[in-house]
């Protein structure tokens, strides 16, 4: 089953897009897609953020391919990026450019907080709904990925996530990640191509050391290829949503 606030499928594809966009700049909300029972109590709740560029729906593919793969009874949430990106896309945080790195940096941080805020509305909204924290996750590829870690990390004080998805997670190079140890320990799993030409495997890898140094139980998984999701991550992703052991220690 497929949810959102609204329904796409009922309107011309430039009609909704415009209210869309309408909806996220007068109420501060993201668009969103469901695979999944509803959310409420006892319901374990997977939020997936899409790529830079991506068009809003572009995981919900995988939502149903892991609700196939013996998740049947989790629910997942796809929010749209608040800013647009050609025609269809969407992102987490608009291009920029600014007279020095420094004023760059000042102006992506304050995008990076804001798109927090956009997501934390969302997840306090799944909380409102009777979800509890220990039953939420977050998870994300490429920019969706280093924004689920980025909400993750700057989550509130009485709620502990159950963990942190982030699939060829990179981007935002221009600030430094919150500080990782200020919340409780959450499993993460981190996987990354190693042939990846958009963000490098190195990259991946020194997210997932710098978590495991941290206090989080993190799991690393390296594949051949690049800048994707693979068949043999999308079993590793059913599988560890199911409480099993997937990938090494981070190296």
């Amino acid at each position: 089953m497929k949810g959102r606030f609204w329904r796409w499928s009922s309107l011309g594809a430039g009609v909704g897009l415009g209210l869309w966009l309408f909806w996220d700049t007068i109420t501060g909300s993201l668009g969103w897609e469901r695979v999944g029972p509803r959310p409420g109590p006892g319901r374990q709740v997977v939020v997936l953020l899409h790529g830079h560029g991506a068009p809003a729906d572009d995981l919900v593919g995988l939502a149903q391919e892991l609700s196939d793969d013996g998740l049947s009874a989790t629910t997942f949430v796809m929010p749209s990026g608040p800013h647009r990106v050609g025609f269809s896309g969407r992102t987490w945080v608009p291009q920029l450019t600014a007279p020095s790195r420094e004023e760059l940096a000042a102006r992506v941080e304050l995008e990076v907080a804001d798109t927090r805020a956009k997501l934390w509305k969302l997840m306090n909204k799944l909380r409102g709904r009777g979800v509890a924290c220990e039953n939420l996750w977050l998870g994300g590829f490429s920019l969706g990925g280093r924004m689920a870690v980025e909400a993750a990390l700057t989550a509130p004080a009485d709620c502990h996530l159950a963990g942190v998805i982030v699939m060829s997670g990179g981007g935002l190079d221009e600030v430094a990640l919150p500080d990782a140890a200020t919340v409780p320990g959450m499993r993460v799993l981190v996987t990354h191509g190693s042939s990846d030409g958009v963000v490098s495997v190195g990259a991946g890898s020194s997210l997932a050391h710098a978590l495991s140094v941290a206090g989080h139980d993190v799991r690393w998984l390296q594949f051949q290829g690049g800048h994707q999701i693979p068949d043999e991550v999308r079993a590793a992703l059913a599988a560890f949503l199911q409480g099993e052991a997937v990938g090494e220690a981070p190296p």
